[in-house]
């Protein structure tokens, strides 16, 4: 008898502590932890967008508050540094490189515009990221990477004729 209560106050202690809401069982929750995963395998496009998912269902929850001021600038400054190094480079099509670069913090930027209004709970201020605008770059960087076809399309050509 004194096992049976036991193993049904244990019983009621586990459903209580999965229907209180703990975060870890929320969708919220799955978004933050694979973001986490995301951050750790160093995927920082996708831990933006998980987090920020995470955040537009609760603009609440400090883990994925405190993880997205982290990922935002390691994942532009990833892009920023494989877009120099590219330019900076020798490779035969190294401009679509730069584009698909650019077009990866283009759509970065839509999911920071996405976010819902943030405030930290604890100093009551609303957390901010800047946005820059990469559409003049992208631009020229396609015009670039067309140029850059089109020279070697001309040269192999030339070796077949």
């Amino acid at each position: 008898m004194v096992r049976s209560k036991s193993a049904s106050l244990i019983g009621i202690a586990f459903l209580v502590f999965l229907v209180s809401g703990c975060a870890a069982f929320t969708q919220y929750g799955k978004l933050e932890k694979s973001a986490r995963g995301s951050y750790l395998s160093k995927n920082y496009d996708r831990a933006v967008f998980d987090v920020v998912q995470s955040l537009k269902i609760n603009p609440e929850y400090d883990l994925a508050q405190d993880l997205v001021k982290l990922v935002i600038p390691l994942a532009i400054d990833d892009h920023l540094s494989k877009i120099k190094e590219a330019k900076s480079g020798t490779e035969k099509f190294q401009w679509d490189i730069v584009v698909s670069n650019y077009e990866a913090l283009i759509k970065l930027n839509e999911a920071i515009k996405s976010l819902p209004v943030l405030t930290n709970k604890k100093t009551k201020e609303t957390i901010k990221f800047e946005v820059t605008s990469y559409s003049k770059e992208l631009s020229e960087a396609k015009n670039n990477a067309a140029e850059g076809h089109y020279k070697e399309g001309i040269l192999i050509s030339k070796r077949g004729t």
